[in-house]
């Protein structure tokens, strides 16, 4: 039998190895704490330094043989200033960015450059909620990771030599009233049906009045300056049932009216169809507006079941737009124009758009009193400074009704599955290159259609070998 004071000391230690065992609990849980709280900043920053390396080496991409470091650091920064809630330091410019940087909230970022690609080392010290300073790090946790990505090959591009290409119907326009000038393509024309005017050969408007479908004798930008090097226009068609020549009016010098089209056999596809997506630089899917606005403009990214509509403006870049349903009283998607506005039929490096559609989008295309803008590369300088590929609508798989009435759209629009088709007093104006299915456009009164061929115009092809993206 244990004597009082026996029982009383042990009992003594069995405090002290409780509070001991506390200890170390308490210290295990902390450490447990500590560390989720550095694999989630871990996490997040892996996936920002990935963004920002990507948008920095895609400058060894777009600029080509006149890009420098700086040109990809400052780029990185501007990711990664805006996803961590900082600013560019002063010293980082263009033209001028040093390989060591940092952001205020404890960030260090490294740069090592290589042929056309660019790695990143980045730390971030944060303050641990229980471990004590300098058991960690200096000033609490410090995490890192990193991350390297390459460039593609240098930019290349398809060239379809069409103004309007109609994969898989008819070409007919008739052009509004003779005064005003109506009806007219300024390059090549191919389509797998007829070429000519939708209301006869001397086509006409309701009032009795109108004109032939007018070409240059050469193709020619919307300006009327001759493309180089210079070649004869021609009207393409696989249809063997048509005899002799279809009618136009030539602009400008040469015959008065047109001459026997060529015959193509065997039939053409969308020349488009070896182009890939354009993709946004850093792809966001977004589920509803609020997420997708930014000072009340429309931001890049993929639209999932909605769309960028014209109450606002798109800023520069791609907009994926999927799963966009139609309704049973035949909705619309009525897309904005570009926040960032160039001069029409010219390329637009700092507010480029493109709007790219699929099979899953069913709601009808409205690009009615729209002004957009895809034409981002002209084989000088910057290169395909925005990624749009030089595409304004990208939708080779998209089968909905499309409106372009009173309409100016710059840069190739590939629709090849789409009817495009306009009656009464409208007007509108393409400037690139188009591609449908069919088109059959009746103008009225004095409405303007016009197709005007941009020249030396390509898409930008995505390179056809060689590794590029993320590295890590």
């Amino acid at each position: 039998m244990l004597k009082p004071r026996g029982r009383r000391q042990q009992q003594g230690q069995t405090i002290v190895l409780f509070a001991l065992a506390a200890v170390v609990l308490f210290g295990v849980a902390a450490i447990a704490v500590d560390t989720g709280l550095a694999m989630a900043d871990r996490r997040g920053l892996q996936a920002v330094v990935d963004s920002a390396s990507l948008a920095g080496a895609r400058e060894y991409y777009t600029l080509g043989a006149a890009a420098t470091a700086s040109n990809a650091h400052y780029v990185a920064m501007l990711y990664l200033a805006k996803a961590l809630k900082g600013s560019v330091p002063q010293s980082c410019t263009f033209l001028s960015c040093g390989n060591a940087l940092t952001l205020t909230g404890g960030y260090t970022f490294t740069f090592v450059d290589g042929p056309g690609t660019l790695d990143i080392t980045a730390t971030h010290t944060l303050t641990a909620l229980f471990a004590p300073a300098g058991k960690l790090g200096s000033n609490g946790i410090t995490v890192g990771t990193g991350a390297r990505a390459k460039a593609p090959a240098a930019v290349t591009g398809t060239a379809a030599g069409y103004a309007v290409f109609v994969s898989g119907g008819d070409f007919q326009l008739s052009g509004g009233g003779s005064n005003a000038p109506s009806g007219d393509v300024s390059g090549n024309i191919y389509a797998a049906g007829n070429i000519g005017n939708g209301q006869g050969q001397q086509g006409h408007d309701e009032g009795g009045n109108g004109h032939s479908l007018r070409i240059p004798t050469q193709p020619t930008d919307a300006n009327g300056n001759v493309c180089q090097p210079a070649s004869t226009t021609h009207l393409d068609t696989t249809n063997s049932s048509i005899s002799g020549s279809i009618t136009w009016v030539r602009n400008g010098n040469g015959p008065a009216s047109g001459t026997t089209n060529v015959r193509i056999s065997p039939a053409k596809t969308d020349p488009y169809a070896g182009v890939a997506a354009p993709v946004p630089a850093v792809n966001t899917t977004y589920t509803s507006s609020w997420q997708a606005l930014v000072a009340n403009v429309w931001q890049p990214g993929t639209y999932d079941g909605f769309f960028p509509d014209r109450s606002h403006l798109m800023a520069p870049g791609v907009y994926v737009v999927k799963n966009v349903e139609g309704g049973d009283e035949g909705s619309t998607m009525q897309v904005g124009g570009n926040a960032v506005p160039g001069t029409v039929g010219t390329a637009d490096k700092a507010g480029a758009v493109t709007i790219v559609l699929d099979s899953s989008d069913q709601a009808d295309l409205d690009l009615s009193n729209t002004t957009l803008n895809g034409l981002d590369d002209d084989g000088i300088g910057v290169r395909d400074a925005l990624g749009t590929h030089n595409f304004a609508i990208y939708a080779p798989t998209y089968s909905g009704a499309v409106n372009v009435d009173n309409s100016n759209i710059t840069g190739i629009v590939d629709l090849n599955k789409a009817d495009l088709g306009s009656e009464g007093n409208s007007s509108f104006h393409f400037y690139g290159s188009v591609v449908f299915k069919s088109v059959s456009i009746s103008g009225g009164g004095n409405g303007t259609q016009a197709f005007s061929y941009v020249c030396s115009l390509q898409a930008v092809l995505a390179p056809s070998s060689g590794s590029y993206g993320l590295q890590r």
